[in-house]
C-alpha cells in the first residue's frame, strides 16, 4: 500500500472552490510537468518539470500526498451537496502517474469523487494505472488530422485518440475538450470531423474552448516568447453558430465556454 506522507510529486497550485473543472464545487491541483507544448497555453508555468521563477515568484513545490489532500478533504461539505470532489490538472497529471494515481487511491478512501484534466499523451498501462478509478474524463483533443496534429504540437495524435477509445470502451464517463485557436485548429472541416469522430466513439458531450490570451503576462515573467502574441481573437458568435450546426448534424452535445 502507497504511504501517502512518503510519496511526494512537483505542483504548482491547489485552488479550490472552482467550477468549470468538472461536475460540482471542485479542489483542483495542479501538477508540473506536459510532454506537450501547446503555442496557446495560458500556463507556461505548468510545462517544466522543474521549480523555476516567473518573475519574483517561485513556482513549483514538493509535495506529499497526504499534504495535498488535508487541503482537499477540507471543503468535502461542499463535494457533497454540490457532486463535487478534486480534480487533478497541470501541466499534464499522466507525467506524474504515481503521484496521481496515489491521490486518486488517497481521495477515494475518504468518498471524494475525483476527475483529471488530460491530454491522454501517455502510454496505455502508465495512462490506466492513473484512470481507473478516476470519476470524470476531460479529454482533449486538438486536431483531428494527424498531420496538422504534427504540425501544431510536433506529435501526431495517433496515442491520444487510441487512448480515448479504450477509455470509451472501459465504460468510463469522458466529456472530449477542443481548444478553439485561429488559424489552427479552427476549422470548421477540423471541427467537423472532431464532432463526428466523437459521436462514433460514443462520447456524448463536447467543449469548444474559445482562444484567449490570459497567459501572455505569465510568458514575460519567464523569459520566454509567446509565439501567438499577434493572433487576433477568436469570433466566439461564428463558433457558437458553428456547434449549433454540428450539434443538430450529430446529435450530440456541445457546450462553448
Amino acid at each position: 500500500m502507497t504511504d501517502i506522507t512518503k510519496t511526494e510529486g512537483l505542483i504548482y497550485n491547489i485552488q479550490r472552490y472552482s467550477l468549470h473543472d468538472g461536475p460540482g464545487i471542485r479542489t483542483i491541483v495542479f501538477l508540473k510537468g506536459c510532454p506537450l507544448r501547446c503555442p496557446w497555453c495560458a500556463n507556461p508555468e505548468s510545462q517544466r518539470f522543474e521549480k523555476e521563477k516567473m518573475g519574483n515568484e517561485e513556482v513549483g513545490r514538493l509535495v506529499t500526498v497526504k499534504e495535498v489532500i488535508d487541503v482537499v478533504k477540507r471543503d468535502m461539505p461542499f463535494y457533497k451537496r454540490s457532486g463535487g470532489g478534486m480534480t487533478l490538472s497541470g501541466g499534464e497529471p499522466l507525467m506524474q502517474p504515481d503521484f496521481s494515481k496515489a491521490l486518486v487511491q488517497a481521495a477515494k478512501n475518504i468518498g471524494i469523487n475525483v476527475a483529471i484534466e488530460t491530454s491522454g499523451y501517455q502510454e496505455w498501462d502508465r495512462l490506466w494505472e492513473v484512470m481507473e478509478h478516476i470519476d470524470f474524463i476531460l479529454y482533449d483533443i486538438k486536431a483531428m488530422d494527424s498531420s496538422l496534429h504534427m504540425e501544431i504540437l510536433n506529435v501526431n495524435n495517433d496515442l491520444i485518440l487510441r487512448n480515448l477509445e479504450k477509455l470509451v470502451n472501459k465504460n468510463k464517463q469522458v466529456i472530449v475538450r477542443v481548444p478553439v485557436i485561429p488559424q489552427c485548429n479552427d476549422s470548421f472541416l477540423n471541427l467537423s470531423e472532431t464532432v463526428q469522430y466523437c459521436k462514433s466513439i460514443g462520447i456524448k458531450e463536447i467543449h469548444f474552448l474559445p482562444y484567449h490570451q490570459l497567459g501572455v503576462q505569465k510568458y514575460e515573467k519567464l523569459n520566454r516568447e509567446y509565439s501567438l502574441k499577434n493572433l487576433g481573437p477568436l469570433d466566439k458568435e461564428k463558433l457558437i453558430t458553428t456547434s449549433e450546426k454540428l450539434q443538430d448534424k450529430y446529435e450530440v452535445v456541445i457546450k462553448v465556454f
